[in-house]
């Protein structure tokens, strides 16, 4: 399911906001909490306005339910509702909406006249619930970042870790996919003309960076984008460059 692809991504943005929340410097950390609910609150929303409401158009499927229409669009509206609660910030509002759907389709008050019209809106509340309690948990981490976050002492370099880190990186045709993917997600044609890259190089190059936890790729959509991890890296290289032209 397409759901299961967005539930990855989440996922995926939460691992790199945990690695990332001991390493967040002072002067960074809002902009890192900015892009953390940018992403997540892209990815709920992409998953509002396409995966939910092609699952809400296939009500119309089930022709044992005279009602079906009238319940389609019940859920379109409430959905929305949930949506818009969700992207003002009323997270509690959001799940009680939801539970109120669950309950009154599972409820002794409720109308549905065919058991597979009601198994398949379960089954969308569940997916929805799914991936709205996974971005309310990373957004809530977000939130969480202590107002200065600054080491006390420098942290000991695990000189095998720090290599491993590193090695994906150590190409200038790497570092350039970055810096195009910081401006916004891109396809591999629309890469590979941006670069003037080969296919066949770019892709080696793409690989190696999502290997190394820098880039991601839409399962759907093919695109890719820079990730956490990828922005951390290519700020810790400025700052780098930056210092050392200095000495």
């Amino acid at each position: 399911m397409e759901s299961d692809s967005l539930e990855k991504r989440l996922e995926d943005l939460e691992q790199d906001f945990d690695a990332l929340r001991a390493a967040t410097i002072a002067s960074k950390e809002r902009e890192y909490r900015k892009l953390v609910l940018k992403q997540v609150q892209e990815v709920f929303d992409e998953f509002s306005k396409n995966e939910v409401v092609d699952r809400i158009e296939c009500m119309d499927n089930i022709y044992d339910c005279s009602k079906r229409k009238f319940c389609k669009n019940q859920m379109q509206s409430k959905v929305e509702a949930i949506s818009l609660a969700y992207m003002s910030g009323d997270y509690d509002r959001a799940i009680s909406m939801l539970d109120e759907i669950e309950n009154g389709v599972r409820g002794l008050g409720s109308d549905c006249e065919s058991g597979q019209c009601q198994k398949y809106v379960l089954v969308l509340i569940s997916e929805i619930r799914t991936v709205l309690t996974l971005a309310i948990r990373i957004e809530k981490k977000a939130g969480e970042l202590p107002p200065n976050v600054v080491p006390t002492q420098a942290s000991p370099l695990d000189s095998v870790t720090a290599s491993e880190a590193l090695a994906p990186l150590a190409h200038p045709a790497r570092l350039d996919i970055l810096a195009h993917l910081e401006n916004g997600e891109m396809g591999f044609s629309e890469l590979s003309k941006e670069l003037g890259m080969k296919t066949g190089h770019l892709q080696f190059h793409l690989k190696t960076l999502e290997k190394g936890g820098y880039v991601r790729k839409d399962r759907k959509g093919g695109k890719y984008r820079i990730s956490l991890q990828g922005v951390t890296a290519l700020d810790g290289l400025r700052g780098f460059m930056y210092n050392l032209v200095r000495v």
